[in-house]
């Protein structure tokens, strides 16, 4: 907790060059280190895109309010497709196809750098950074990260 970020950039599911500090500012940050082979990964993407709380906890259902109005930015990050290879330009486009968000970029990380630095033991991993991109907390799972946005919204 309180680490900064290290500048991160991949492409989005457009195309587009992201880089992770075009988010610095811009209110709490939640990185969704996801893949394509994870069923929870997928049901929180739905779950995001609105479809029926499928986790059974409406405590978060602020968080879905706060990422749909633009207080919270949340931003998948693949880096495995289904067979657990690498990702590809080609995982982010499917991945946006099967649930698309307007607010939600999805950001290809090829070589698991963002895995790697928060050292991930699992997927899905939610990483929680504040404003100015400092990590505030990483869980793997959903709950903690989640319950912690919901104290501070």
């Amino acid at each position: 907790a309180g680490k900064p970020f290290p500048p991160f950039f991949g492409p989005d599911q457009f195309g587009d060059e992201v880089v992770l500090y075009d988010f610095y500012g811009e209110g709490p940050v939640v990185l969704d280190l996801s893949t394509m082979w994870c069923g929870i990964c997928h049901d929180m993407a739905a779950w995001l895109g609105g479809a029926p709380d499928s986790l059974n906890d409406a405590r978060w259902s602020a968080v879905r309010d706060a990422v749909d109005d633009g207080r919270v930015r949340w931003i998948t990050v693949l880096n495995q497709d289904a067979q657990g290879m690498p990702a590809s330009e080609q995982t982010v486009r499917t991945w946006h196809d099967q649930h698309p968000h307007e607010r939600v970029p999805v950001l290809l990380d090829r070589e698991s750098r963002i895995a790697d630095f928060v050292r991930a033991v699992g997927y899905p991993t939610l990483v929680l950074l504040d404003e100015e991109l400092r990590i505030v907390k990483v869980g793997s799972g959903y709950a903690d990260v989640l319950d912690r946005i919901v104290t501070e919204l």
